[in-house]
């Protein structure tokens, strides 16, 4: 027995789209995990200890914690695309910040940025660990079903 799957044409918007939602993904998660496995070296370039340079992913978390909060209550009513191209360009500007600091205080303030941004993109369900509900709205549904079957 076969089964014969229909090729589904996506239009460029939804590449665009799909392409646009996986590096804003990575970025995110990038974003947060990555400074774990470069403490050495950022406390080196620096000259900064291992712990203080530890409290720039501490703070990253109590700060996006306490800013998701406040995210839905803030931010519920804002449009949702302007909103999610806002705060991705947002997080763009922290990660720049972050990676061409020269301070320890300047990596705090980018990373206190990019946690009050990070956190309000995933509590406005703009961008999540999960993006396979957005990338449901903009991909054909005959790809989705034969995605899922």
């Amino acid at each position: 027995m076969s089964t014969v799957i229909k090729e589904t044409a996506m239009s460029i918007r939804a590449w665009l789209a799909l392409f646009i939602l996986a590096l804003a993904t990575f970025t995110i998660v990038t974003t947060e995990l990555a400074p774990v496995g470069l403490l050495t070296p950022v406390a080196n370039g620096l000259h900064a200890s291992e712990a203080e340079i530890g409290m720039t992913v501490s703070l990253y978390a109590w700060v996006g914690a306490l800013s998701a909060l406040f995210a839905c209550v803030f931010l519920g009513n804002l449009p949702k695309k302007a909103l999610l191209l806002s705060l991705t360009v947002i997080l763009f500007i922290s990660n720049v910040g972050s990676a061409a600091v020269s301070s320890y205080e300047m990596l705090l303030a980018a990373r206190v940025v990019g946690a009050l941004d990070r956190h309000c993109l995933s509590r406005q369900g703009l961008l999540s660990p999960f993006p396979s509900c957005w990338s449901r709205s903009f991909l054909p549904k005959p790809l989705l079903k034969n995605m899922w079957t």
